[in-house]
């Protein structure tokens, strides 16, 4: 607890410390109310996207051998493929709520595991 109280200390001591922690304490609201702005931004296109796209992403996954032998047979409802013996299942992201499709958007805005949305 004392080490805490020790950074504390050398900010108040430090004239350059001190005005980077009062610029950012005072930058707040406006961070604040551009996260807001952006949120309800993310939240409209996540609706508009999870009208367009909301039970889209199953997919069938099949072992690689039943693949390998199954190139030419098209498979696109979730009884074909547990016929085949697939696995129906949802995509890692996705658009079937709300939740999901915001944090699909964060996703494609951060470019941080992006790929994985891509295929």
């Amino acid at each position: 607890m004392l080490r805490v109280l020790r950074s504390l200390r050398m900010i108040s001591k430090s004239e350059g410390l001190k005005l980077s922690v009062l610029s950012l304490i005072y930058s707040l609201p406006g961070i604040l109310n551009v996260m807001i702005v952006s949120i309800l931004f993310l939240m409209l296109i996540g609706i508009f996207f999870l009208n367009l796209f909301k039970g889209k992403f199953w997919h069938c996954d099949l072992s690689p051998d039943i693949d390998a032998e199954l190139e030419q047979i098209s498979i696109k409802t979730k009884f074909d493929c547990i016929n085949y013996g697939g696995v129906w299942r949802n995509a890692q992201v996705n658009f079937d709520s709300i939740d999901k499709a915001i944090v699909a958007l964060l996703i494609m805005c951060s470019s941080e595991g992006w790929v994985i949305f891509m295929n």
